[in-house]
């Protein structure tokens, strides 16, 4: 049975998460989820450590090596983002862009690296809430060694 609600709002979805995560296999990676003003739930792809990397093509010291670096962490990145949005397709899910306290869904606008997670702007029931916590337990292994890697890139870049 589907309980359906029309409280997809910061405050039922936000409940949810206090409620389930402190009790549950995803209670360390808690501050990777984002509620949005409006409703809507995702899992922050690139926590706030992450180091993101600066670099300048215009510098007259950037060296071959640096450009492979960098075209290295650019496709690591890249695929991260793919599997991560593939992933979430396979549970009815899709990549968001988190605007603020917002969550945008990125078919609609365009994807920026940093603030990007998975999920859904709209968690209309218990039952999608509880997909949603399923595909990122499901997942939560190989986007946990896609996003190491390319942390790795990224503070060769440094």
């Amino acid at each position: 049975m589907v309980v359906e609600t029309s409280a997809n709002t910061f405050s039922y979805i936000n409940g949810l998460l206090k409620r389930t995560l402190p009790n549950s296999d995803l209670g360390d990676i808690a501050d990777r989820f984002l509620v949005g003003v409006d409703g809507g739930v995702c899992y922050n792809l690139f926590p706030t450590n992450f180091p993101r990397p600066h670099f300048n093509l215009n510098n007259p010291f950037c060296s071959l090596s640096d450009l492979r670096k960098i075209s290295d962490y650019c496709n690591g990145t890249i695929g991260y983002i793919n599997y991560a949005g593939e992933h979430a397709a396979k549970h009815k899910f899709g990549l968001i862009y988190v605007r603020g306290n917002g969550l945008i869904d990125i078919t609609k606008h365009a994807l920026f690296i940093f603030p990007s997670g998975i999920g859904d702007i709209v968690i209309s029931s218990t039952e999608r809430f509880d997909a949603f916590l399923e595909m990122v337990r499901s997942g939560r292994e190989e986007l946990g060694r896609k996003l190491a890697q390319v942390t790795i890139l990224a503070r060769e870049i440094r």
